[in-house]
This record gives structure tokens, C-alpha cells and sequence, in this order.
């Protein structure tokens, strides 16, 4: 079980990040909200009692009250929920980037200076034929 605990919260270096770690418990809070709030609103509508009467002193008046569910507020819950969710993601998101370590950029060739350097020279391939000298050219064509 630990396995996939410490595959969710490091990074491709292997290390663990914070980060990774404060996405999962924002996720979270943000199921068990959003849970919470379901479940009072279906107790709330489970427990409604009409109220059918009424007493005023010597006088009795009867009225029903129905137990309507309204969606509104549980949709409006989950909206504040899930937006306050988003912004936390996104500046979670903007840490993330600003704190990541920049690669080092792709570099030509290096030059190395040292204290001890012997001269290296590079092998050179045999020339197939013999080298001839080259006199100056002549003057009118032969």
C-alpha cells in the first residue's frame, strides 16, 4: 500500500514533494464538503415535519407546510466547493512551476582547462595514394 502512496506524491527524481501531498488533501476536503453538505440536505429533508396546526391562544388555525426539496442551495454548495477547489489548485499549480528547478540548456562543445595537460593528438587516416607535388600552373593551356 505504501508503494502507491510514494509513486503519488514524489517526482520523476524519485523525491517527495509537498505539493503533490497538498493536491490530494485539497481533493479531499473538497469530496468530504461536498459529501457533508448531501448528507444534511438529505437529513433535512428526511426530518421535515408539515406543520398542520397552529394554536393562537383560544383560536386553532390548520395550514399545511409541504417538504419541498429545493436544489438551490446544494447546487449553489457545490459550486462555491468546487470553485474555491479550482483556485486553490491553480495557485498550487503557479507554485509549482515557479519553484521547479530549471534543466540545464542543451551546450555545444566545452572547452576543459586544466593545470596538467599533455598535448593529444587525433589520428590521422593513411592517404590512399602517394602525395605529389603540385608545381605553379602553366601559362597557355599545355
Amino acid at each position: 500500500m505504501t508503494f502507491w502512496v510514494r509513486e503519488a506524491i514524489s517526482d520523476e527524481m524519485g523525491q517527495a514533494d509537498m505539493a503533490y501531498v497538498a493536491i490530494g488533501v485539497l481533493t479531499c476536503a473538497a469530496i468530504g464538503a461536498l459529501t457533508f453538505i448531501f448528507a444534511m440536505s438529505a437529513i433535512s429533508y428526511y426530518n421535515c415535519k408539515p406543520i398542520t396546526t397552529v394554536s393562537k391562544g383560544d383560536q386553532s388555525v390548520t395550514s399545511v407546510i409541504p417538504c419541498n426539496f429545493d436544489p438551490l442551495p446544494v447546487g449553489q454548495s457545490a459550486g462555491l466547493i468546487f470553485g474555491a477547489f479550482g483556485a486553490l489548485i491553480g495557485a498550487l499549480a503557479g507554485y509549482m512551476a515557479a519553484t521547479r528547478k530549471q534543466r540545464p540548456a542543451q551546450q555545444g562543445d566545452q572547452t576543459i582547462i586544466a593545470r596538467t595537460v599533455q598535448q593529444v593528438t587525433q589520428p590521422q587516416p593513411a592517404p590512399d595514394k602517394p602525395a605529389v607535388a603540385i608545381g605553379p600552373a602553366k601559362k597557355g593551356g599545355k
